[in-house]
């Protein structure tokens, strides 16, 4: 016996499929691997067309039968669908999310499988008990072959979900639905019982929902006042990965294109995904407090220098070499505690399950540039307090070298693309600069992938993605 004969619900009449939105072309291949394998289930929201463009951050919301969850976890591990968790620790129960990319954009796209139908929107132990029912109602569109929850159900659901199972709401939320009101109320009977058999349509479900909370009318306004306290005091939680948090080092000479790429890669992940992005170099990112006039005096003296084209005196040059050998201990214990806080916040994020963006990763195998220790040569330096402060200055890069990043991606870049990009720097320079760069290891647990950044952003970030979706 069928699902659908199993769990036939009669409500008189079919309600025709109205259009809505489309399907990412990865929710559809999940729809019709779901279909292929024999597992029952429905898409939560009426069909439409699949041409149209999805944007990002679309959830299908599908629901499913529980005995056949199994079927559904390796039916999304074939198509490449990653399993994330809510970063709240307010997971509900019965539901499971899934991120993948889109193949048109490669914009991420998530796939929300319920296998308990929730109360409110969250659904924080909280349920509906109609997934038969639901199962029962659905139709298959012809133009995709995906199965639809009934239109008509799906309003009454929506409206339930959008009051957040609360008294106050319900009313606004049906006016904001359209749907055929005569089998909506029929669903409503339907499913909450002689107590919904009034004429008004959001008084019979206000009378018929008490017998599915769990909580009495007090604690039910108290939720409902801390809810809406949290919305407004912080932004709606992201999602993280099952398997834990994601640490990636962007690395690359200047004009590799680091800091484009890096804030690529965050406005593609925040779309589903909680993502952090870090500036861990010495340049011209954010800065500590420590750090910020230091930066401030160095641009107003290189104007300065820049704008001045007479010939440097050799008197000129020796104090400018005395002022740098007097600051640069300075900047190197400033940059040293600035490295070692930002490091210690990137592994408390990546361990809270975020994905954290690094530009740039301190290094303890190349000294004096190219992110490493500034002060090597006081190693050996007969005073002792040069010594001691040598020491101080390499902790942060031996902490970053026994917690290295867990994806590198390391941005090569030939000398006319980066002297184009950056004409202040100095061919000889980038020449050394990279081939450091390629002599550089970051530990067997760390992968490292080499990306042409000499080819256009939309390539090299096509290149990035793929080799983050491999490590989630």
């Amino acid at each position: 016996m069928s699902v659908d004969e199993e769990l036939a619900v009669d409500v008189g009449g079919g309600s025709a499929i109205r259009t809505s939105d489309a399907l990412a072309p990865g929710q559809l291949r999940f729809c019709q691997a779901m279909e292929l394998a024999g597992v029952p289930y429905c898409v939560l929201r009426p069909a439409g067309p699949t041409q149209a463009p999805v944007p990002p951050g679309r959830v299908l919301e599908v629901l499913s039968d529980r005995r056949r969850s199994t079927d559904v976890e390796q039916i999304a591990g074939q198509l490449q669908y990653k399993r994330v968790l809510a970063s709240d620790r307010r997971r509900a129960t019965g539901v499971v999310d899934y991120v993948g990319a889109d193949d048109r954009g490669g914009e991420l796209t998530r796939i929300r499988v319920r296998y308990q139908l929730p109360l409110g929107a969250d659904g924080a132990g909280r349920r509906l008990p109609f997934e038969h029912a639901v199962l029962a109602s659905r139709s298959r569109d012809p133009a995709n072959g995906c199965w639809f929850c009934d239109a008509d159900l799906g309003v009454l659901l929506r409206a339930i979900w959008r009051a957040g199972g609360a008294d106050a709401g319900l009313a606004a939320a049906f006016d904001q639905l359209a749907g055929d009101e005569a089998r909506v109320a029929t669903w409503t009977r339907q499913l909450l019982g002689a107590a919904a058999a009034l004429p008004d349509l959001p008084a019979a479900v206000r009378c018929g929902l008490p017998a599915f909370h769990l909580h009495g009318r007090v604690r039910r306004l108290l939720q409902g006042c801390w809810a809406a306290f949290r919305g407004t005091a912080r932004s709606a939680p992201r999602s993280v990965p099952a398997g834990g948090g994601l640490s990636i080092a962007l690395v690359g000479c200047d004009g590799a294109g680091k800091s484009s790429v890096g804030r690529e890669l965050g406005r593609w992940l925040a779309t589903e995904l909680r993502v952090e992005r870090v500036y861990l170099g010495s340049g011209q990112g954010t800065s500590s407090l420590l750090r910020w006039p230091m930066l401030l005096v160095h641009r107003l003296i290189h104007r300065r220098v820049a704008g001045n084209r007479a010939p440097v005196t050799a008197a000129a040059a020796a104090r400018r070499s005395w002022l740098r050998r007097l600051l640069r201990p300075v900047w190197a214990l400033v940059l040293a505690r600035e490295k070692q806080q930002k490091l210690r916040c990137v592994w408390r994020t990546r361990h809270a399950g975020a994905i954290v963006i690094c530009d740039r990763y301190p290094q303890n195998e190349i000294m004096d540039y190219n992110d490493g220790p500034l002060l090597s040569h006081w190693r050996t330096d007969r005073h002792v307090w040069r010594r001691a402060l040598a020491r101080w200055e390499r902790r942060p890069y031996e902490w970053a070298q026994l917690h290295p990043p867990d994806l590198v991606l390391k941005l090569r870049v030939s000398a006319g693309v980066a002297l184009a990009r950056k004409p202040d720097t100095s061919a000889a320079e980038v020449a050394r600069r990279t081939a450091a760069l390629d002599t550089l290891q970051f530990g067997h647990a760390t992968r490292t992938v080499v990306i042409d950044a000499d080819a256009p952003l939309q390539q090299v970030l096509r290149a990035a993605k793929a080799a983050i979706l491999a490590e989630l």
